[in-house]
């Protein structure tokens, strides 16, 4: 069994609608192929060693379950592809006397509003009145600063590509999370540039994977067309 095959089935995540609800669709691709039957997870790994192949810094793939509809719907396996803010989810699967693959980029970038900013502020002052009460306005000084540093000194870490872990935490939390992506994760022209190359990369795997799929089964490949996926600007709000 190969790491991309092994990743595919240990990682497993259910990923919850608010989070759905507040993606920004930036990219959809679809298509269904008649009289192929292939297994969801085989495809994935597929595309996962295409992807392995492009030595992206800072990607985190992982396989989360989608309901198909309601709260107690069945549950479908897709191949979440996340660095930084932008998340591609793929699926592949039976329908009919067929099998489909789906592609959705995502945008997960929040901006910061004056809310997220005072709830900081209120509660940075509420501990910084229990320890004045308590202790003193000296230990309220250094307490305050305190965790000042410790947050300041985490978001700075957190950008490194060896803790791409602890990026997609601090983005991920309430009220922080928008203001530390306003301060590191600025949308400049190099960002901008690096989010292209990325989603064309992944993008690229996923045909490759297809082409393998469609060449083990001896079925035609797919047309310049039919490759183009339906994009919006990354750099557009």
């Amino acid at each position: 069994m190969t790491t991309e095959e092994a990743l595919v089935g240990t990682v497993i995540e259910a990923a919850t609608s608010p989070l759905a609800r507040n993606n920004i669709m930036l990219g959809y691709w679809c298509k269904w192929f008649k009289n192929l039957s292939f297994s969801p997870k085989d495809f994935y790994g597929m595309v996962l060693r295409n992807v392995h192949g492009c030595a992206l810094p800072g990607l985190e793939p992982r396989n989360i379950l989608l309901r198909q509809s309601g709260p107690f719907s069945p549950e479908r396996l897709y191949l979440q592809l996340r660095r930084e803010r932008l998340v591609f989810e793929i699926c592949g699967a039976m329908f009919g006397a067929g099998f489909f693959v789906s592609s959705r980029l995502f945008d997960r970038r929040k901006e910061p509003t004056w809310a997220d900013y005072l709830v900081l502020f209120l509660i940075l002052g509420f501990w910084g009145q229990a320890v004045l009460f308590t202790r003193g306005w000296v230990w309220a000084v250094i307490v305050t600063t305190g965790i000042i540093a410790l947050l300041w000194s985490l978001m700075r870490l957190a950008v490194l590509d060896a803790v791409s872990g602890l990026d997609r935490l601090m983005s991920d939390l309430p009220f922080l999370g928008p203001v530390y992506d306003r301060l590191f994760h600025p949308d400049t022209y190099y960002r901008q540039d690096l989010n292209n190359s990325y989603r064309e990369a992944v993008h690229e795997a996923l045909m490759q994977a297809i082409d393998e799929m469609t060449s083990q089964k001896g079925l035609r490949s797919l047309t310049a067309e039919e490759r183009r996926p339906i994009l919006r600007s990354l750099d557009g709000r």
